[in-house]
């Protein structure tokens, strides 16, 4: 099919604008020079582009332990690279310009595979290996997809073991006081992606926007207002009470939703992160993946 009809493309496009936006801002630190004033002290361009080389390694040896200590991976044949399971953050296009990498070119023509993530060509990732979104280099199953189901089984024990021994030899110093979340997340993949994204956020990412406020609006990928989001609420509600099945779970999240676009709850950002994972390896839940994302991307949740 023609790129343009892929049901990713408009994810595409914002995630190339984000790139772009972060490109931008290397670009002018590089030429600016000086420092970025972080949570962890003042970081220069070349400290930056060490920390995202060590992330780069740590996921590099974490992905050794999946693809060479067991075979899931390599049986699976990208099973999990799904409509909906690619989700590029802020630390994805900032790593990107930092490690000196390309945001992916697509033809012209992609698959026609109904369900197939846009960036799976020819079957294989079109991402640079040096670098992959941080979910997609995060996640790991035991071929089934359905790792919640399965996260008591002893496999994965033996695999969170192996994983967690990464963490202790290559985890960056200065994410060493979130080492404890990290491991303990570990058998939960998604969550585990969205701790480490929320610790770079605030160690580096959220400093490096201050310092460039241009690269806010492409960042946040969303321009909608708080009115927008609750319509987006009201309207997605009445569609699900008027879907057939158990629709329990769907409801009471976007009664939280509203709670959380209000600011209500002190745990808005942890609540988020949960139903990013609960909703994010099923094609049909783009809508409540938008939800999520724009509320995501409020100033109030990223301070």
């Amino acid at each position: 099919m023609e790129i343009g009809e892929h049901r990713e493309y408009d994810l595409y496009l914002r995630d190339g604008a984000l790139a772009r936006g972060c490109g931008t801002a290397v670009t002018r630190w590089q030429a600016e020079g000086g420092v970025v004033e972080t949570a962890v002290g003042p970081r220069t361009i070349e400290q930056a582009g060490q920390f995202a080389a060590a992330l780069q390694t740590l996921f590099q040896a974490y992905n050794r332990v999946l693809w060479q200590a067991f075979p899931y991976c390599r049986e699976c044949g990208g099973g999990c690279c799904v409509v909906g399971a690619s989700d590029m953050r802020l630390l994805d296009g900032v790593a990107l310009a930092l490690l000196d990498e390309p945001f992916p070119a697509l033809p012209a023509q992609v698959t026609n595979r109904p369900g197939i993530c846009i960036y799976l060509v020819d079957n294989r990732c079109a991402w640079p290996a040096a670098w992959r979104p941080l979910k997609c280099a995060a996640f790991y199953c035991l071929g089934s997809g359905q790792w919640e189901l399965d996260a008591r089984d002893e496999r994965y024990g033996r695999i969170t073991r192996q994983l967690a021994g990464v963490l202790d030899e290559y985890l960056p110093e200065v994410l060493r006081p979130y080492a404890a979340d990290l491991r303990e997340t570990l058998p939960d993949p998604i969550t585990f992606a969205n701790v480490l994204d929320t610790a770079v956020d605030k160690i580096f990412t959220q400093a490096l926007v201050a310092r460039f406020p241009d690269l806010r609006p492409a960042a946040e990928q969303s321009t909608d207002s708080a009115a927008d989001i609750l319509a987006q609420i009201a309207a997605l509600t009445e569609q699900i009470w008027q879907m057939p099945g158990d629709t329990t779970q769907y409801l009471a999240d976007l009664e939280m939703l509203e709670w959380i676009a209000l600011g209500r709850p002190e745990n808005g950002a942890e609540l988020l992160m949960e139903m990013d994972g609960r909703y994010a390896v099923t094609s049909d839940n783009q809508p409540m993946r938008h939800l999520i994302r724009a509320i995501r991307s409020s100033t109030s949740l990223r301070s």
